[in-house]
């Protein structure tokens, strides 16, 4: 009958608009979900997978950590006689022993305070910025 077509019609009318909001409260929260970098970089590790569950009431949760690798920074190690000859800003060169015939350049930032002790030889560790582009 018509009275029996016209519930029935608004029954799925109510049901389509349960729907719609369902669907609304789904998407608002989809738009929880999106994760944006604070910078540019390559991905240098990850801790967390796709699909794995976070708790959303930590501050930050770590996903992956991002490394600008434009700029490499060297830890040398410095022998206590020769660091009053280093100073930050000054170039220097140094090789690697995957790649003995390359030189690279670099230059000092940093000489850290405190020395370090090894078989009796007081080393400073020196900091030094390489451009890796």
């Amino acid at each position: 009958t018509l009275r029996v077509a016209e519930a029935r019609a608004a029954s799925l009318k109510a049901q389509i608009e349960e729907a719609r909001s369902t669907l609304a409260g789904d998407e608002a929260n989809l738009g929880y979900t999106k994760i944006y970098a604070p910078m540019d970089g390559t991905v240098a590790s990850q801790t967390a997978r796709e699909g794995q569950t976070l708790n959303a009431n930590q501050t930050a949760p770590v996903i992956l950590q991002i490394a600008d690798l434009g700029t490499m920074t060297v830890r040398a190690q410095v022998a206590e006689a020769d660091v009053p000859r280093v100073q930050p800003g000054m170039d220097v060169s140094f090789t690697t022993l995957g790649s003995l015939n390359r030189r690279w350049q670099a230059v000092v930032r940093q000489i850290l305070p405190t020395p370090e002790v090894i078989n009796d030889v007081v080393l400073y560790n020196v900091l030094a910025d390489v451009d890796n582009r």
